[in-house]
């Protein structure tokens, strides 16, 4: 589920390069440390979620909910 939202992250970051890239010549760094950071992200999202740490800290959130 978490999956679609971080593409859609990634490509809005990636369209902000561009811009900025056609615009001043190259993109932002700081454009360049969140695409990296948020494919790492989405790299670890499928390995992790399937943990049993992360069942039991989802479950914990879960009953914070009430």
């Amino acid at each position: 589920m978490a999956l679609p939202p971080a593409l859609a992250a990634v490509l809005l970051i990636v369209v902000a390069m561009i811009y900025d890239w056609r615009t001043r010549g190259r993109p932002h760094r700081v454009y360049v440390y969140g695409a990296v950071l948020t494919i790492l992200t989405i790299a670890l999202i499928i390995p992790l979620s399937e943990t049993r740490l992360w069942m039991s800290a989802a479950r914990i959130i879960q009953h914070l909910g009430g």
